[in-house]
């Protein structure tokens, strides 16, 4: 059982670092989607008023 101790003992240790780049990437969507809303969302509330006005 050696050889299976050898091979799950390096996953321990990228555990942290995998959750820490999973919030990078969170926080850099988040960032995308508030920065899109902030530019285009005026745009896509005065389409859908000029669609459900005609």
């Amino acid at each position: 059982m050696p050889e299976i101790d050898a091979r799950f003992s390096g996953w321990e240790q990228d555990s942290g670092q995998t959750m820490v780049e999973y919030g990078f990437v969170l926080v850099a969507v988040a960032l995308a989607a508030i920065t899109a809303f902030q530019l285009f969302g005026g745009r896509v509330s005065d389409l859908v008023n000029t669609v459900t006005i005609t």
